[in-house]
């Protein structure tokens, strides 16, 4: 017999603060993007952002893929 443990299936609160420093709740929808490329000059995995908007961040990958820089877009909350 194999039982399953019960899963909890709260909905997470993001909160994000506006420019006039006002907080306000996001819904689990919110999308957060990070460019992550290789630095040759210290041969590690560095990261460009958090970015809310994807098409900033893909503009900024575009960028690093044309200087040669190996480089990928991380979605989180999506």
């Amino acid at each position: 017999m194999v039982m399953k443990a019960a899963k909890s299936q709260k909905r997470r609160k993001y909160y994000q603060t506006d420019k006039d420093g006002k907080s306000k709740t996001l819904d689990g929808k919110y999308h957060m993007f990070l460019i992550r490329y290789h630095d040759d000059d210290s041969n590690t995995i560095q990261n460009d952002g958090p970015y809310t908007k994807e098409d900033e961040a893909n503009t900024i990958l575009a960028s690093y893929l044309k200087k040669g820089i190996c480089s990928w877009l991380v979605r989180y909350n999506g």
